[in-house]
C-alpha cells in the first residue's frame, strides 16, 4: 500500500456477507480483523486519517454469526489504537444493506443482486422464513457521499450510513414480481437492522431502483437489461 501525498485512508476491503462465514470463521476474523490493524499501523505510519467501514450487523449481538464478530472486533481494533495512539484520527462508518449497479450476485452476493438476477433468468426468489427480516436499503452512491462526509467532524465514535428507513424481505421480493420459494431461516440472520440516523433525500428509493431495473429488462434480448 502507499499514500503520497493521501490525507486519508477508507478502509472498505472485507470479507462479506452472514451464511458464508459459518464455513471458514478463521478466514473471516484473519481477513477482517488482522488486516483492518495493518491498515491502521499503515494509517498511522502515513500520519492519515483512518475511516473503517463497519456494518449494521454490529448494531446486534456480536456473537451471532462469524462475520458480525469479526466487524465488532474490526471497530474494537481501531478503538484500542485510538487510545493508544493519541494521533491516531478514525472514524467508524456503519453501512447498512447497500445496493446498486455492480452488486455481487453470487453465493456472496446481495439479496437485491441475487433477486436481480432470478429476474433476468425468470428464477424463484428465495425468502428465508416468512420475509418479515427488515434492513435499511441504502443506496451505493449516498453510501459513497456520506463516507465522504464522515472525516470532517471530531474523530472518534460511530457513524451510521442507512436511510432510517426499513423495508421487509418479503417486501422487496414482491416488487420483483417472480414467484416466491420460502425456505426455512437460517442461522446468524438478525431480525432487523436500523440506521438511528435519518438519510433526508436519499438519492435513489429501493422500490424505484427495483421498479427501473425490471422494466428495463427485455426477454427476448437479456444483454439489453441494466449493469447489474
Amino acid at each position: 500500500m502507499w499514500a503520497m501525498g493521501a490525507h486519508t485512508v477508507f478502509h472498505l476491503a472485507a470479507l462479506a456477507r452472514v451464511q458464508p462465514s459459518f464455513d471458514n470463521p478463521a478466514k473471516y476474523l484473519k481477513n477482517n480483523v488482522s488486516v483492518t490493524a495493518d491498515a491502521v499501523q499503515f494509517a498511522i505510519d502515513q500520519r492519515c486519517k483512518f475511516v473503517y467501514a463497519g456494518s449494521s450487523t454490529c448494531d446486534g449481538e456480536p456473537t451471532a454469526n462469524p462475520y458480525a464478530m469479526s466487524k465488532h472486533l474490526g471497530e474494537q481494533v481501531c478503538r484500542a489504537y485510538g487510545a493508544w495512539n493519541s494521533t491516531f484520527r478514525h472514524w467508524i462508518a456503519r453501512i447498512y444493506s447497500a445496493f446498486g449497479p455492480g452488486q455481487p450476485k453470487g453465493e456472496c452476493g446481495t439479496l437485491i443482486g441475487k433477486y436481480k438476477r432470478a429476474k433476468l433468468f425468470n428464477e424463484d426468489l428465495i425468502v428465508s422464513g416468512d420475509g418479515s427480516q427488515r434492513r435499511d436499503w441504502t443506496y451505493i452512491d449516498d453510501v459513497c457521499h456520506r463516507l465522504m462526509c464522515v472525516p470532517v467532524g471530531s474523530p472518534g465514535g460511530v457513524r451510521h450510513l442507512g436511510n432510517g428507513q426499513s423495508m421487509s424481505v418479503s417486501e422487496i421480493a414482491q416488487a420483483f414480481g417472480c414467484p416466491i420459494k420460502h425456505v426455512d431461516r437460517p442461522p446468524g440472520e438478525m431480525d432487523a437492522t436500523l440506521s438511528p440516523e435519518v438519510m433526508t433525500r436519499p438519492k435513489v428509493e429501493v422500490l424505484d431502483y427495483i421498479r427501473t431495473y425490471c422494466d428495463a429488462i427485455d426477454p427476448k434480448h437479456p444483454c439489453k437489461c441494466p449493469e447489474a
